[in-house]
């Protein structure tokens, strides 16, 4: 891994335990195996980490879209997409949900706006296939924010709970992180897919 591979791994871990305000340049320089200075110089500052940290994930969630939404024919089939698409953004960023659910905890105060917008890209994505559906007479026309949501509020959420609560719930039958993209797959296409579509 390059430099900055390294310094963005270490601030996305610092991030996630400590949030935004207990996170420290030394800590994360330490961590990446650089002093300060190479972290000034290779990303910037301490907001400047931050905001790589976030489109490191959540920029990347656009470009995957795109390209899978060309290849994908139905707006049925694009729904798939987006849900395996979320899935597989927070199966390779473990570390982003803590994040963005400690932005949501404390009313977004350190969230760049650039990260803002990109996520209005995402839901804009996700809005455009439900319109397309809903003109088709094939989907539900429901609020995109919703599907998004609790898909990805869903998918972060399992994933960060699960060793607090699976043990509690060993005698119900819960899916394992490996079966949740799956299992939430369905429950969004059964809420928007017409009855009379399958």
């Amino acid at each position: 891994m390059d430099t900055v591979g390294r310094i963005l791994a270490a601030a996305t871990a610092v991030f996630a335990r400590a949030g935004y305000g207990g996170a420290r340049i030394a800590e994360i320089a330490r961590e990446a195996g650089v002093n300060k200075a190479a972290i000034y110089y290779h990303v910037g500052g301490k907001e400047d980490l931050y905001r790589a940290v976030l489109r490191q994930a959540i920029g990347q969630t656009t470009l995957y879209l795109d390209r899978l939404f060309a290849e994908a024919t139905t707006p049925v089939e694009k729904i798939r997409v987006y849900v395996d698409t979320i899935n597989r953004v927070i199966e390779e960023n473990p570390h982003i949900p803590p994040i963005v659910i400690r932005e949501l905890a404390t009313g977004g105060e350190h969230l760049p706006q650039v990260i803002i917008e990109d996520v209005i890209k995402i839901i804009g994505r996700l809005k455009g296939v439900i319109e397309e559906g809903a003109a088709k007479g094939e989907l539900y026309p429901v609020h995109p924010l919703l599907v998004h949501l609790i898909t990805a509020g869903t998918l972060a959420l399992y994933r960060m709970v699960g060793t607090i609560v699976f043990p509690a719930f060993q005698a119900y039958d819960l899916p394992s992180k490996e079966e949740i993209g799956e299992k939430v797959k369905e429950i969004v296409i059964r809420a928007l897919v017409r009855r009379d579509v399958g």
